[in-house]
């Protein structure tokens, strides 16, 4: 790394969900009862903390800030079935106390009304020209972020270090607009996979010319401005300038001037 100083901001969430399923051993006797999880707590909180000792020295960071969300989440106010698809009865039981071990143990941040991923979004792409900060998690959507990220190694999936620019920050969000997301429960344009996203992005150099191109893609699928406003709010991570710490409220994208679809600047 540079001769410059390196915090890692940290996804709680997903590394105390990653923590909890790790640690907890599930047993089945085969006589025709349900089977049945013991969640060790303190294994978890172990794991986290080796997780994090890990993570410290691997990227030779100066400091960490672990980020969770908030209860509250700003999405479900623009669309209440963000999310809705997932099951709470699957989620791990011992997540509150995990968090809370990590509360009393590291410094934690929180923001009221936004997701864990947003806290992240909002400070690593807030350039600062003595320190680097790095985004750490599995989140796929941390594309729509122009800032330096670091997905560990998952699976067959390697780990991947990379600093995303602004313009493919840009792409990714609108590539998001465009497909959607099925584990956040938001529909982008019906029909439109990732072929198709990507073909309809094809060529766009910059923000005007991006937004006029999904706009446009809508409405030729006779598909509401405001349906596909409601799908970029979903599918973008804030950044910075995208929260008012005034007012403690998000502040939502809207689209770029100049970016209406042409037959709609006519009528």
């Amino acid at each position: 790394m540079p001769d410059k100083r390196v915090v890692v901001f940290v996804d709680g969430d997903w590394l105390a969900v990653r923590a909890a399923f790790g640690s907890a051993n599930t047993w089945d006797f085969k006589d025709g009862c349900d089977p049945f999880t013991v969640w060790n707590t303190g294994k978890a909180c172990h794991d986290f903390e080796c997780k994090i000792d890990g993570l410290v020295d691997e990227l030779g960071a100066d400091d960490f800030i672990i980020s969770f969300s908030s209860p509250v989440n700003f999405r479900k106010e623009i669309d209440p079935s963000y999310k809705a698809n997932r099951d709470p009865e699957k989620k791990p039981p011992n997540l509150g106390d995990i968090k809370k071990h990590c509360e009393n143990k590291y410094y934690c941040l929180e923001i009221f009304g936004i997701e864990a991923d947003d806290v992240l979004g909002i400070y690593c792409s807030d350039k600062q020209p003595h320190e680097i900060r790095i985004m750490y998690g599995l989140d796929k959507d941390f594309q729509t972020v122009p800032a330096v990220q670091y997905r560990p190694k998952f699976m067959k999936a390697p780990a991947v270090l990379l600093d995303q620019t602004e313009l493919e920050a840009d792409l990714f969000h609108a590539y998001q607009t465009l497909v959607g997301d099925t584990v956040d429960g938001y529909a982008g344009l019906k029909g439109c996979g990732p072929k198709g996203a990507q073909k309809i992005l094809d060529g766009c150099e910059n923000v005007t010319q991006i937004w006029t191109a999904v706009r446009a893609a809508y409405a030729k699928k006779k598909v509401s401005d405001d349906i596909c406003l409601i799908q970029a709010r979903l599918s973008r991570i804030l950044r910075s300038g995208d929260f008012d710490f005034a007012t403690d409220k998000p502040i939502l994208f809207n689209f770029p001037e100049n970016t209406k679809p042409q037959e709609e600047n006519e009528k």
